[in-house]
C-alpha cells in the first residue's frame, strides 16, 4: 500500500465533509492501538501533491499523534473522475446526503460538466442530482458552517431544520437566529426537534427565550408540561394534558404514514401484532374523528 507524508496532502475538500468531535475521540484511541487501519482517498495530483477527498478524520488524528507518513489510495486519473468516483462509492465510505451534496456542487463548478453529464457519470437521474443541487442553495453560510462543523447535528438539520426554512415566506434570517443559539450545545436531536417546534411556530415570548440564550429553560418548562411542543404557554392541568395527548397523536400519525408501507415490514410476527394493533385503532376511529371533528367545527372559527 502506498504511503505518502502529511505535510503533502492537500486538503482542500476538507470543508466539504462532516466533522464528528466524538467519532473522531473513538478513532484518535484506535489509532493509538491499531494504527491506520484503512488508506486515505483522493487522487494523485503530481509527484508531491495528493488531493485528499475521504479520510480526514484519520488526517486530523494523525496531526494530533504526531503521525508523519500515512497509506493511501488513488481512485482516480484526474480530480473531476476522482469525485465521480467518491460518490459512487459513497455507501463504503458514508458519503452522507449533504456531503454527496456538496462535493456535486464542486463538481458542477469546476469540472465543465452539466448537470445531465454528472447524472450520466454518476448513474443517475438529472432529478437526482438537481435535488442534491438545491440543498446546498437552501443552506445560508452561518447554517452550512454550523452543520459542517459538527456542531449542528445533520439530523436535526435534514428533517427538522430544513422543512421549516422550505416553506413559502420563510425568513431565513430565523433559522440562522436559530441555529446560533442551539449549535454546540451537545443537545440531543429529540431535544432540537422540540426547541425548533416552539421557535418557528410558538410565542414571541417563547422565541425570545431561545434568543436570549435560554433554551436550556425552555426544555425544562416542556418537560414539566407548562409550555406544549406547540410553543404556548399552559397553566390548566386538564389543558397541558389535551395538547401533550393531540401532540403525540400528531407525532404518531406521521409516523406510521411514513413507515406503514415499507417493504422491509415483512415478518409474520410484525404482521400479527401490526394487523392486532390496527383492528382496535379502526375500532376507535370513528368515535375518535367524530369528537375531533366536533371540537374543531365548534372552536376554530
Amino acid at each position: 500500500m502506498p504511503e505518502i507524508e502529511i505535510n503533502q496532502i492537500d486538503r482542500q475538500y476538507e470543508q466539504c465533509r462532516l466533522r464528528d468531535p466524538d467519532r473522531e475521540k473513538l478513532l484518535i484511541n484506535s489509532i493509538l492501538e491499531k494504527g491506520i487501519l484503512r488508506p486515505l482517498i483522493g487522487v494523485i495530483k503530481s509527484s508531491d501533491r495528493f488531493i485528499l477527498l475521504d479520510g480526514f478524520k484519520r488526517l486530523r488524528c494523525s496531526f494530533k499523534l504526531k503521525i508523519t507518513v500515512v497509506p493511501i489510495e488513488s481512485i482516480g486519473a484526474d480530480e473531476t473522475q476522482a469525485i465521480i468516483n467518491l460518490i459512487r462509492l459513497s455507501n463504503e465510505s458514508k458519503l452522507n446526503t449533504l456531503e454527496e451534496a456538496i462535493m456535486i456542487g464542486e463538481l458542477y463548478k469546476c469540472s465543465g460538466l452539466t448537470l445531465q453529464g454528472i447524472a450520466m457519470e454518476l448513474d443517475r437521474s438529472p432529478a437526482w442530482v438537481s435535488i442534491r443541487l438545491g440543498i446546498m442553495d437552501e443552506m445560508s453560510d452561518t447554517v452550512k458552517t454550523a452543520v459542517f462543523s459538527g456542531r449542528f447535528p445533520l439530523r436535526s438539520y435534514m428533517y427538522t431544520l430544513r422543512p421549516f426554512t422550505r416553506v413559502k415566506g420563510f425568513d431565513k434570517n430565523l433559522a440562522d437566529a436559530f441555529v446560533q443559539k442551539v449549535s454546540g450545545n451537545k443537545f440531543s436531536t429529540r431535544d432540537i426537534d422540540k426547541l425548533a417546534y416552539v421557535y418557528f411556530r410558538g410565542s414571541s415570548q417563547i422565541r425570545q427565550q431561545i434568543e436570549q440564550g435560554n433554551p436550556r429553560w425552555i426544555l425544562d418548562k416542556m418537560k414539566n408540561a407548562r409550555v406544549s411542543e406547540a410553543g404556548q404557554e399552559l397553566e390548566n392541568a386538564l389543558e397541558r394534558k389535551v395538547i401533550i395527548n393531540l401532540e403525540l397523536v400528531q407525532k404518531y400519525i406521521n409516523h406510521v404514514i411514513r413507515d406503514i408501507l415499507k417493504p422491509e415490514l415483512k415478518s409474520n410476527d410484525f404482521t400479527k401484532n401490526a394487523c392486532l394493533l390496527i383492528g382496535g385503532i379502526l375500532s376507535r376511529l370513528e368515535a375518535f374523528t367524530k369528537i375531533i371533528r366536533r371540537f374543531y367545527d365548534q372552536k376554530a372559527h
